[in-house]
């Protein structure tokens, strides 16, 4: 009976360091996945800041050349 108990309590924990485990990658498969997510939002991020600075760059490049053709235009 002693002996049947030990192997049981072996079972037991056996199984429970299996889960225990398996329960480890899986929180380890989450945080992986939110730190993929992260920095994808961050790379979009970068972008769109990327855009606003080509748009005001662009836009400042417009004027300056509208003010350069209107200052050699002659009336």
């Amino acid at each position: 009976m002693k002996r049947l108990t030990i192997m049981i309590l072996i079972f037991v924990l056996a199984l429970s360091s299996f889960a225990l485990q398996g329960c480890g990658e899986s929180d380890q498969a989450k945080l992986e996945k939110e730190r993929t997510l992260l920095e994808i939002e961050k790379l979009k991020r970068e972008a769109e800041e990327q855009v606003d600075r080509k748009k005001v760059h662009d836009e400042f490049l417009k004027t300056d050349k509208i003010k350069d053709y209107k200052a050699n235009v002659p009336f």
